[in-house]
């Protein structure tokens, strides 16, 4: 079965992405950083405001992947910047059946390739797509002197999915 991968415009609502807008790009810096991806990054264990953002879009995931029992698993929102930047080629390993990303900012675009096929994605829009078994990556990070991409990744599954069977 071939999973079909979405773009859905204008995930949040106006007050909702201006806020994660503004939070991203205020505090960042304050993030832990990952040298191997050139990026800062908190995580909804770190912030449960992001837990929060994840509950407000469930409904419209469960639509999205055709699924009415997924759960939250866990999100990250982060900040990519200079000549460290990078997305490699990967499968997803960490309870992202179904995964979310959504753009917050950039100053140049900087596609995220699922399964060969590339998505440009504007502010407050998001890439549905399975992280777990689709290969998704970037290219080279654009203009990396003064690029500046602001990212949140929401990730679900099945209720049976090992995350869950694992906090027990």
């Amino acid at each position: 079965m071939v999973k079909e991968i979405k773009v859905v415009k204008d995930l949040f609502n106006h007050q909702s992405f201006n806020h994660l807008k503004s939070y991203l790009h205020n505090n960042y810096q304050n993030f832990e950083y990952f040298e191997g991806f050139g990026r800062f990054e908190e995580s909804s264990e770190q912030n449960p405001n992001i837990i929060n953002y994840a509950n407000e879009v469930l409904d419209q995931a469960k639509e999205i992947f055709n699924s009415d029992t997924l759960q939250f698993t866990y999100g990250l929102i982060v900040h990519y910047e200079g000549e460290q930047a990078k997305l490699h080629k990967h499968k997803d390993t960490n309870a992202c059946t179904y995964t979310l990303d959504v753009c917050l900012y950039q100053n140049v675009q900087w596609p995220l390739i699922v399964e060969d096929q590339e998505f440009v994605l504007q502010e407050n829009e998001a890439v549905a797509f399975y992280g777990e078994d689709q290969e998704h990556w970037r290219p080279d990070f654009p203009v990396p002197s003064w690029n500046r991409v602001g990212m949140l990744f929401l990730h679900f599954a099945e209720p049976d999915h090992w995350f869950f069977k694992k906090k027990l």
